[in-house]
């Protein structure tokens, strides 16, 4: 999380802007619930990735409300009840880690939005045979210490 103050019309302004890390694994996804005001549950929500607010580029964005909205890898759902809404990313890469943006787009003003820092991981591996076998044996030395003693 960070913030930013400055001074506007007489009055000292505070923007909190949250953030949240993601990690998924190669082939899958994840969903990422971003929360929101409920002053702006009427307003637009996307996802958009991108380092800087001005280089984010749309990834999904809609104004329905309490459906989900699918677009490619995308699905977006905005609970207006829960104030939240919450992005499914499908089919993921190493590619797709990165910063991305939860936003809500609020007319002749700033926008509010929540960054996503997303890792993604390889897919996970299974124990070679080895392994498995070292840790059995580990166990069964353990066993062997407990009734002994």
């Amino acid at each position: 999380m960070w913030s930013e103050i400055w001074k506007g019309e007489g009055n000292l302004c505070l923007m909190i802007f949250l953030s949240i890390r993601e990690t998924g694994y190669s082939g899958g996804g994840v969903n990422i619930t971003c929360r929101y005001d409920r002053e702006y549950t009427d307003n637009t929500k996307y996802f958009c990735r991108g380092e800087w607010k001005i280089t984010c580029s749309d990834l999904i964005r809609t104004d329905m409300k309490n459906n989900q909205v699918d677009s490619g890898r995308f699905s977006l759902f905005d609970d207006t009840t829960a104030a939240v809404f919450t992005v499914t990313f499908r089919n993921l890469s190493k590619q797709d880690s990165g910063m991305y943006r939860c936003g809500v787009d609020i007319s002749l003003s700033e926008d509010t939005y929540t960054e996503v820092n997303l890792n993604i991981k390889s897919e996970l591996q299974h124990k070679s045979p080895k392994q498995v076998i070292e840790q059995e044996i580990c166990y069964k030395d353990i066993n062997r210490k407990i009734r002994t003693t």
